[in-house]
């Protein structure tokens, strides 16, 4: 099938994990979404409560009017340059959602898939056909390759990834690969021109993340046959079994999926709107809540206007019925880029965030005061410690001393 007979499909095939859960269909004003009865009853025999926290086994079928995707499904799409690529190789409108998921490929971020494949191929199957070794391409050749397969067929061994750069995603590349000899699987961040530094960027504040004691993932700058940089970020909803010896997916779902909207409602959610599904859907929510403001307060004091809803996620484990907020992704500064306010707002406000905002939101959910004061030392000790070596980002003296000074502030003003 060609990618640009996609647009022709009436129904698609869901799957959670590798096995068949239901179809999507289109309707005269929406989609609808049904699960398969075989499906109903292994959820109920293995303890899981649906392909979604939206989508659940307490009702068989779920209609979506005004648009032909239900949000869940919508927010598995990629965004950027990704998006507007997919669009113009399925020759299809951006707004024919229906169309666009499935054309994206069978391996989505997390467990769902959309595919018309009866089947959808393993994760080990596919590693044996696509490990590459980035010193011997060009990175850029590897997006376009991960776009504009011929055929449906080659497409579905792509996989989609949501959640690129916000504000100034437009302009943004991130796709997936497999390395050859490493049971990992990755993302890979490209540098676009109207962007300088950008893989620097990100690669210093992840670091700069962790030690201020974020969970993020493993973060590597690496270089293609031309020495041109990306970023190689390993994926945290992909685990390698051992004992099966291959690669398994885990359920992840970010704040817009959890909330049940669109992708462009992404900045228009509050903290407070976080915090209370966080309390809802995770496991040990003051645990959750307590890494969320400690993700805002670090995106807040190195200028990230970049934490939007869809940088946000969960991942629940089945075999322990876990739900926990995943590691930290997309950390960088966006303010040398001109995005000097946050995405999303804290007691209203998304600027001049102090002590007292974060007390009274912390208190709310159940926080003392001296876990507060615990984090906010230990974020402060260690961003201006890092301050002097900004530099080495590479961006040009103007904004290394502009950055250098927000950052100073913010931190010296909390």
């Amino acid at each position: 099938m060609r990618l640009s007979d996609i647009k022709d499909l009436n129904e698609a095939n869901v799957f959670l994990n590798e096995k068949f859960a239901g179809r999507i269909k289109r309707a005269p004003n929406g989609s609808t979404f049904e699960y398969e009865n075989d499906f109903l009853e292994y959820a109920q025999s293995n303890n899981i409560s649906g392909i979604s926290f939206s989508l659940s086994t307490k009702n068989k079928i779920y209609n979506t009017q005004g648009t032909n995707l239900h949000p869940f499904f919508a927010n598995l799409l990629p965004e950027g340059r990704r998006l507007q690529a997919l669009g113009q190789v399925a020759k299809t409108s951006l707004d024919d959602l229906f169309t666009l998921v499935i054309a994206g490929g069978s391996n989505c971020i997390g467990d769902v898939t959309v595919a018309t494949l009866k089947e959808i191929p393993s994760l080990s199957s596919e590693s044996k056909n696509e490990n590459i070794s980035l010193e011997d391409v060009l990175f850029w050749d590897l997006f376009e390759k991960s776009i504009f397969g011929e055929t449906y067929e080659d497409k579905a061994r792509d996989i989609n990834i949501a959640g690129v750069y916000p504000k100034i995603s437009a302009g943004m590349i991130s796709f997936p690969l497999r390395l050859l000899r490493s049971k990992s699987e990755y993302i890979l961040k490209l540098e676009p021109k109207e962007y300088p530094c950008l893989v620097a960027n990100e690669f210093f504040f992840m670091n700069l993340a962790r030690e201020c004691g974020l969970e993020v993932p493993e973060v590597k700058v690496v270089f293609d046959k031309n020495s041109n940089p990306g970023l190689l970020v390993e994926r945290f909803d992909r685990s390698f079994d051992k004992k099966n010896k291959q690669v398994t997916k885990i359920h992840q779902e970010d704040v817009c999926q959890l909330l049940s909207v669109y992708p462009s409602e992404k900045y228009r959610i509050s903290m407070r709107e976080v915090a209370e599904v966080l309390e809802e859907v995770t496991s040990t929510p003051i645990i959750e809540i307590s890494k969320l403001i400690r993700l805002y307060l670090f995106s807040y004091f190195i200028g990230n206007g970049d934490l939007h809803a869809k940088n946000i996620s969960i991942l629940k484990y089945y075999d322990t019925d876990r739900t926990i907020l995943s590691p930290a992704y997309d950390l960088l500064s966006t303010y040398p880029y001109g995005d000097k306010e946050m995405a999303l707002h804290l007691e209203g406000k998304k600027s001049n965030i102090r002590y007292k905002d974060t007390i009274n939101f912390a208190k709310r959910h159940g926080i003392e005061d001296r876990a507060i004061d615990s984090m906010v030392l230990t974020l402060k000790t260690e961003i201006l410690d890092a301050i002097m070596s900004m530099h080495n980002i590479g961006l040009d003296d103007k904004k290394t001393k502009s950055l250098v000074q927000v950052v100073t502030d913010r931190v010296k003003g909390f």
